[in-house]
């Protein structure tokens, strides 16, 4: 990422745009590493060596081996850690400048867009990503962009502004659907028990934005004020104790679950947030202990555990 940031800094802007979503892929592949050295091989039958090699004894110089393109190491990291800070649209196109500038030597920015426009977003997007990697392999930002962190802080408040502009829109078109919605309702009773009604509903695209290690807790909706539903990653940290009976020592795990808001749908005034989005409309995102009954009566950590990792030994 130096590379690109010392390109902005000199006004070379294709080149910026050019090395950003290459660091991006760097760093992707350096999260896939931490959790497993093999979810960076191509899924491809001549890499049954390189697969192989790397379950038994991980290292980079492993002859014939084809790691996974940004495409496939973006979407491996999604599927480990959730929703990434940046929409599907804007990771296609740091894919395809990392594909363009690698192949052909050229960034495909549109029509009328100055260099110095499209780089900023290339990078500032980078950068998102980056820094979503780089809290997950536990990294020290300041450390990683060293003498450039002033000007990633920069870079990043013109990102949130454009962001806080975009959640905006979406806070006031939610207004909009709300007010339309209480028009049809004479009586503040009925209206207040028609939108308990559904808040009570999981939204329709819960079932979509939910992944494997995903749960919905009930959040208050930035918009409307009723309950949405915040989708986040569910961690849950085992600490073994010893219960000591008629001389014998038993084992008994405590269970501590950690929840990490990823998404946001509210069923009453229609509200959709993602990403960056949660931390500009308030909610937080940083990772953070909860009670198990707020992920509903039937969540047991010991469960939840035992089917991520096959674990049935609690």
């Amino acid at each position: 990422m130096s590379e690109a940031l010392d390109a902005w800094s000199n006004g070379q802007y294709q080149r910026a745009a050019a090395a950003a979503p290459m660091a991006c892929e760097f760093l992707a592949k350096a999260t896939l590493w931490q959790q497993n050295p093999t979810l960076i091989v191509s899924l491809e039958s001549r890499q049954d060596k390189a697969l192989i090699a790397l379950a038994t004894a991980p290292h980079l110089a492993i002859p014939g081996l084809r790691t996974v393109t940004l495409r496939s190491a973006l979407d491996r990291v999604a599927l480990m850690h959730g929703p990434l800070p940046i929409t599907s649209e804007r990771q296609q196109q740091l894919i395809d400048c990392r594909n363009s500038s690698t192949h052909v030597g050229m960034i495909p920015r549109s029509d009328g867009e100055s260099e110095e426009r499209f780089a900023r977003r290339v990078l500032s997007d980078s950068l998102l990503l980056s820094n979503f990697f780089l809290d997950h392999l536990d990294h020290d930002t300041s450390q990683f962009y060293g003498q450039h962190k002033s000007m990633v802080a920069g870079l990043l408040d013109k990102q949130r502004t454009e962001t806080q502009q975009q959640v905006d829109r979406l806070l006031a078109n939610a207004k909009t659907r709300i007010d339309s919605l209480r028009e049809h309702f004479d009586d503040d009773e009925l209206w207040r028990s028609s939108a308990q009604e559904l808040e009570a509903v999981d939204p329709p695209r819960l079932a979509i934005l939910l992944d494997s290690d995903q749960l919905p807790i009930e959040y208050d909706c930035p918009s409307c004020g009723y309950r949405g539903r915040l989708i986040g990653a569910i961690e849950v940290d085992v600490t073994m104790d010893f219960d000591v009976s008629d001389g014998e020592s038993m084992p008994a795990p405590f269970f501590t679950t950690f929840f990490h808001a990823r998404s946001f749908l509210c069923n009453v005034c229609k509200l959709e947030l993602r990403g960056a989005e949660l931390e500009v409309a308030g909610i937080p995102t940083a990772s953070r202990q909860i009670e198990d009954h707020e992920l509903g009566d039937n969540f047991d950590p010991a469960e939840w555990e035992a089917g991520r990792y096959g674990d049935d030994d609690y």
